[in-house]
């Protein structure tokens, strides 16, 4: 996550929404025991620095549970939330949209 919190952090592309926050683990074997934590730390510095961070709903095929770990992170932080299907395909533009907006329901969360 320290390459998510540099660029959160960094003027020098500007960019309002940071796409798969947790695409990270896709290519992992294994999720940290303290992902909890570091999610809530990169929600902290993306409310921080008025970023949003996407709730994919790629994500959501292959990692429910930590895409939920970041809705939950967000809540906390009050860090805004987008919407995304990582679609490149008409067919997938609303993948997953029904769960990520029940999670923006369930978490009280505020969209960008």
């Amino acid at each position: 996550m320290q390459l998510e919190t540099m660029a959160l952090e960094s003027s020098f592309v500007p960019f309002k929404v940071l796409a798969h926050p947790v695409r990270m683990s896709k290519g992992a074997s294994w999720i940290p025991e303290e992902i909890n934590e570091m999610l809530t730390d990169l929600s902290v510095v993306a409310k921080k620095n008025g970023k949003a961070l996407e709730l994919n709903g790629n994500d959501i095929d292959y990692n429910p549970r930590l895409v939920r770990l970041l809705a939950s992170a967000c809540s906390k932080s009050h860090c805004i939330v987008s919407l995304g299907s990582d679609a490149h395909y008409p067919k997938d533009v609303f993948r997953n949209l029904d769960i990520a907006i029940r999670l923006v329901d369930e978490f009280k969360l505020e969209l960008a």
